[in-house]
């Protein structure tokens, strides 16, 4: 679909009106070629996140000679929210820009692809929690927010106890079946700034942002121990499971990401030799 766009100042291009566009417009959003060019019809129509900037970029371009491509959201006549790709370029007479030509494409279903390839990077497929890659750089940042804020974190390593049974006696789907009711329940421990992943096998690790002391760390820790020990029904099967979390927190165990995560490891090795169903905190090096 063409659009031809009045620049013949800046300022125009910050409220563009167009004054042909060719009968395909209808598809993009439902509406008619009459209602494209009635006035403040795409400024009307931009979609709240980008109301702030898109117009803003047309202006700018109404000064360059090279072509400009700009992706943004409109909502459309039933209300979708739909990626909207204009390549744009200056029509001038003798020298003097007199235009804005451009074609519009619809790229939702490219957008929607591309937010999936970028999701499945950064989240395991099975539970749908971040993936190690996310997580290390989550509590890269939130040390870094904390060293600034002088704020207190907590990071805990969780494995389950007696997975390997689990999938050696029901089969790996029991065992997938057992990772993602484990990371639901996991899930409803925690608030919206905390985080949880998953970084292999039966490992899970948690970021506590802005803990107020130990022992509301202690506390989350009890009940995700608590939740986890209670039997899953899975598939017809009724299947026993406990972990072992091992505790570090920033800045008493750790003054960056690797010694948290060091420490918190450690600490869950500690626990798990002291039996199964185990909480501890870091308490420092083995003797």
């Amino acid at each position: 679909m063409w659009l031809l766009l009045p620049p013949s100042f800046i300022s125009i291009c910050r409220h563009p009106r167009s004054f042909f566009v060719s009968q395909e417009a209808e598809r993009l959003l439902g509406f008619s070629v009459d209602d494209w060019l009635r006035p403040g019809f795409w400024i009307d129509h931009l979609h709240p996140d980008d109301l702030g900037w898109a117009p803003e970029y047309f202006a700018s371009c109404a000064s360059q000679i090279e072509a400009n491509s700009i992706e943004y959201r409109c909502v459309a006549k039933d209300g979708r929210k739909v990626w909207l790709r204009d390549i744009v370029k200056v029509v001038t007479e003798d020298g003097v820009p007199r235009w804005l030509r451009g074609v519009m494409v619809n790229i939702t279903t490219t957008k929607r692809t591309e937010n999936l390839l970028h999701h499945l990077a950064e989240h395991d497929p099975l539970t749908g929690l971040a993936n190690r890659a996310l997580f290390n750089d989550r509590l890269h940042r939130a040390v870094a927010s904390a060293q600034r804020d002088k704020t207190t974190l907590a990071l805990m390593f969780l494995d389950l106890d007696k997975f390997k049974p689990v999938n050696d006696q029901y089969g790996q789907g029991v065992g997938d079946l057992l990772l993602q009711e484990v990371a639901r329940r996991m899930l409803v421990c925690f608030r919206d700034s905390d985080a949880v992943a998953r970084v292999g096998g039966d490992k899970f690790v948690v970021l506590l942002r802005n803990v107020a002391d130990q022992q509301d760390v202690l506390a989350v820790a009890e009940k995700i121990r608590a939740s986890l020990e209670q039997p899953f029904v899975l598939a017809d099967h009724s299947i026993g499971t406990s972990c072992c979390i091992g505790i570090a927190t920033y800045p008493q165990h750790g003054k960056d990401d690797v010694a948290l995560c060091r420490n918190a490891d450690q600490a869950k090795d500690q626990a798990k030799d002291h039996g199964r169903n185990q909480i501890l905190m870091y308490e420092g090096q083995r003797a």
